[in-house]
């Protein structure tokens, strides 16, 4: 497996913008209890702070292994779908690296171009076009997030799920299992464990 962990005390983590800074002392304290993801620290609610969603991906990467072998120089992390995510995550992600790797951001439309990230997240209101870029993720080893139960029962790894002024991760182990990634189970304890709906993520 290629571990992508990073040092919380790394200056890649100490340069990040102070939301993600936020976060992150969230993340490592919630690891930590085990208890709920919180927005009462003053940081936006998930829905509504795109630069929170970027903060969450750059922490919870630490968290998941990919194999051997998935990644080139860069780390690839993509958008796709509706509103400004990928502009908020190209700032977000600028110069920073996760290990030695510098990320690139990268808004995503076609179907090679799904294919090529090592995370992508997804925002389509429309169902039938969010289960339509699960399937064609199909035998890549692809970290996909989004929000929402249904995502996660739609077939992607992982996601978050607003809880009036909390939220609470969800995660689909078969889904991981699919893609050949490795979850730590740290972060699985926080989570919410959710299986595949069969009318929607069996492909």
């Amino acid at each position: 497996m290629q571990n992508l962990r990073l040092n919380p005390s790394m200056g890649s983590v100490k340069s990040f913008c102070t939301t993600a800074c936020r976060v992150a002392a969230i993340i490592f304290a919630i690891l930590g209890s085990g208890t709920s993801l919180s927005t009462q620290t003053g940081a936006a609610q998930w829905a509504t702070g795109y630069e929170l969603k970027a903060a969450f991906v750059h922490n919870i990467m630490p968290f998941v292994d990919w194999p051997s072998g998935s990644f080139g120089d860069r780390v690839i992390i993509g958008f796709a779908g509706e509103g400004p995510m990928a502009s908020v995550m190209a700032k977000s992600f600028s110069g920073k690296r996760i290990g030695s790797r510098l990320v690139e951001v990268r808004d995503v439309h076609s179907q090679s171009e799904l294919r090529a990230c090592n995370v992508l997240l997804l925002a389509f209101p429309d169902r039938s076009r969010m289960r339509e870029t699960l399937v064609q993720l199909h035998g890549t080893n692809v970290l996909t997030i989004g929000e929402g139960e249904q995502f996660t029962k739609f077939g992607g790894i992982i996601a978050f799920v607003p809880r009036d002024n909390t939220f609470q991760l969800a995660i689909n182990l078969q889904a991981a299992e699919r893609a050949h990634l490795k979850i730590s189970s740290k972060l699985m304890k926080i989570a919410k464990l959710i299986s595949d709906d069969e009318t929607g993520a069996r492909y």
